[in-house]
């Protein structure tokens, strides 16, 4: 691809020997396209927020777009060999969180051409600003006992708010391969991780993301879908009265 190769055309060659100066020079080299790239017109094709093997994902609020690596369209994530079910609950819900980034307090600043404008009306941004208050109020409200403190509530009500559209979006997609296979015993959600409590506490204080625990038991006990399959009691921790919905 000739596009490609000029991308990444370097001018000068990289001593393996000398790896402190590669890295200083392919920063400068990256800092040089940014540059060039202002007045030139976006190609969504080469503008990739993220390398390809990374397991990751992403919504870019100033192109309008989701990426989606091929290095996390692999186990745990996704196998085409498994039940559909398992990829609609993992990379099915990563998709979605994707997705409702573009509507939430940073992605609904800008329009469908990624340019910074205001294009919801003023009853909107405040029904809009009324829900994620909900959200901000809840989990400011769950409290981590490892290290002794609540998360910040605030701090991540983008990616809370993420987290919850995104698991409902993904259950929506999943209740229409219901309709033409038949439908399974449960639907999973995938998210694990361990954290040394030094680790844990930095990531409540400056991470715009809750903790994984977080992110997988408070969207559910948002989810009415999740409380009647597991026959989660009324006003229990995994089935809340008042449930935050936004989108």
């Amino acid at each position: 691809n000739q596009d490609l190769d000029k991308y990444y055309d370097l001018k000068q060659k990289v001593d393996s020997k000398k790896s402190f100066e590669g890295f200083l020079y392919l920063q400068f080299n990256s800092a040089f396209r940014a540059f060039k790239s202002i007045r030139e017109e976006v190609n969504l094709t080469l503008s990739w927020p993220m390398p390809p093997a990374m397991v990751n994902a992403a919504y870019e609020p100033t192109q309008n777009s989701i990426t989606i690596p091929a290095g996390i369209l692999k186990t745990p994530f996704f196998d085409s060999q498994r039940p559909a079910v398992l990829n609609y609950g993992a990379i099915g819900l990563v998709v979605g969180h994707e997705m409702t980034h573009g509507f939430d307090d940073e992605g609904s600043q800008f329009d469908l051409k990624g340019n910074l404008k205001n294009w919801w009306t003023k009853e909107i941004h405040e029904k809009f600003d009324e829900k994620a208050n909900c959200f901000i109020t809840e989990y400011s409200a769950e409290y981590v006992p490892e290290v002794k403190m609540h998360l910040n509530g605030k701090n991540t009500v983008g990616e809370n708010i993420a987290d919850n559209g995104g698991m409902r979006e993904s259950y929506r997609a999943f209740q229409a391969y219901v309709q033409k296979h038949g439908q399974p015993k449960r639907l999973p959600h995938v998210w694990c991780s361990l954290w040394r409590p030094e680790a844990l506490k930095t990531q409540i204080e400056y991470n715009p993301h809750s903790p994984g625990k977080y992110r997988v038991n408070v969207p559910v006990s948002n989810f009415k879908a999740f409380s009647d399959a597991y026959k989660c009691g009324p006003q229990t921790r995994m089935n809340r009265k008042d449930k935050c919905i936004l989108w």
